[in-house]
């Protein structure tokens, strides 16, 4: 059985569908982070909520919208199937995002309810299909997450960029009719291009199942044990936008005289370093990657996932030492904080992008879905609570706040460390 949608496992290229995935996920991310990055604004500037309000609503909407991904994954495996589910995710995502730029008050709490939703069969149905491009041990598999997380990083980028351009040039009604306008390519992407995507994802199923299977409970065993970690991974992650930039307006030099010039830095470069980075750093891992492939150097996709807690353990603990050096009570260098960026970014992408795929490897195809909605869902868990967490950070010296999220990743390390022989027992008898 061949399939022209799809390339050989043996060889370096990736499947075809693959590409059109990502070109959905960077129109979906850009329209998403439209909103995602103005709209504390748009609730307190606009629409006349008090800061904290604004700040708490936009918070449990984008949580919520990782909670759905438990419905969304749900369904993928079962009712609608995952190319319906990505479609139908797809479409409400464009009509709410359309709603919003009605600039209706009385449509505000039901449009954030459509967007949730949208999120929540969106978001899950097309991380399986990326996993489902490839046989249980596909070494091109890590690869592909790679390639996918890099397209979401690059919607991350042209969203809010469009969205101030918008918002300065036009008004708000012009911000929400930009991310409405992103959502047509993904839209047209998901429709013309759904009979290859399940033919190839198809084809790939169809392949695995004729492996010898290993146990299903120890595989959603380990599925359930990286959700579980995930929870760590992004308490720790999402503090680069939330405790980190309190450091910089803080605790960071922002004037720097430079051959008799001054620059002025702001909170939001440190973070635009970081997303910087991230596009930086993805292809010479993924070279790095196909280099080590070659050479059958390459190490397991569990040892990249210990790699990443390390990681991040290594920039909150720099951090840390940033704290003791003055930046408890006083300012210190901006180098401190690009040195954690620094540090952070591989963390992340490790964690980020080879997570989803460890995810996908693990997962029996019956509920390969609904362990990547489980998988979304952590990500929520561990934003709120690295909210929750940051309740302290008026209250505890910096240094001590640091530790203890380098402590936390150093945990996640020790329990991946621990689990390493079982999990790559249970994917080597795939």
């Amino acid at each position: 059985m061949t399939d022209p949608n799809r390339s050989d496992s043996t060889s370096e290229r990736q499947p075809r569908a693959l590409y059109l995935l990502s070109g959905i996920a960077v129109s979906e991310r850009a329209a998403s982070s439209v909103l995602l990055a103005l709209f504390p604004l748009y609730l307190s500037q606009h629409l006349g909520f008090s800061d904290g309000r604004a700040v708490l609503i936009a918070g449990v909407f984008s949580g919520l919208a990782y909670l759905a991904s438990l419905l969304g994954g749900y369904l993928g495996d079962g009712p609608l199937g995952l190319t319906r589910t990505l479609l139908v995710g797809a479409l409400a995502i464009a009509v709410g995002t359309g709603a919003m730029a009605l600039d209706q008050r009385q449509l505000l709490w039901c449009t954030l309810a459509l967007l949730v939703l949208g999120n929540g069969l969106f978001k899950p149905s097309v991380t399986t299909l990326v996993g489902k491009l490839y046989r249980a041990n596909d070494a091109r598999r890590d690869g592909g997450f790679a390639v996918f997380y890099f397209a979401i990083n690059i919607g991350f980028l042209i969203g809010p960029l469009v969205g101030e351009w918008s918002r300065a040039r036009f008004d708000w009604q012009a911000v929400f009719a930009s991310a409405a306008v992103f959502m047509i390519p993904a839209l047209v992407l998901a429709a013309v291009g759904r009979r290859r995507i399940e033919r190839s994802a198809i084809y790939a199923a169809e392949s695995a199942g004729t492996a010898a299977p290993g146990s299903e409970q120890a595989r959603i065993r380990g599925a359930v044990l990286l959700c579980g970690l995930a929870v760590l991974s992004w308490f720790a992650i999402q503090h680069s936008v939330g405790a980190l930039v309190l450091f910089a307006q803080e605790n960071t030099r922002l004037q720097l005289a430079m051959w008799g010039w001054e620059l002025t830095l702001r909170p939001g470069y440190f973070t635009a370093i970081h997303g910087g980075l991230v596009l930086v750093f993805l292809p010479l891992m993924m070279r790095r990657s196909r280099r080590q492939r070659t050479l059958k150097t390459e190490p397991s996709t569990v040892l990249k996932l210990i790699r990443g807690f390390i990681y991040l353990a290594a920039a909150f603990a720099l951090m840390g030492l940033a704290g003791l050096r003055g930046g408890d009570a006083g300012r210190v260098s901006p180098l401190w904080l690009v040195g954690c960026y620094i540090l952070i970014t591989p963390g992340e992408i490790w964690l980020s992008a080879m997570g989803m795929s460890l995810v996908t490897q693990l997962a029996p195809s019956r509920l390969a879905s609904r362990l990547v909605g489980l998988w979304l869902a952590s990500v929520a868990i561990g934003n709120a609570l690295a909210g929750a967490f940051g309740l302290l950070w008026s209250h505890w010296p910096h240094h001590r706040y640091f530790a203890v999220v380098a402590l936390c990743c150093l945990v996640g390390a020790c329990v991946l460390w621990a689990n390493l022989r079982r999990m790559e027992a249970v994917l080597s008898s795939r």
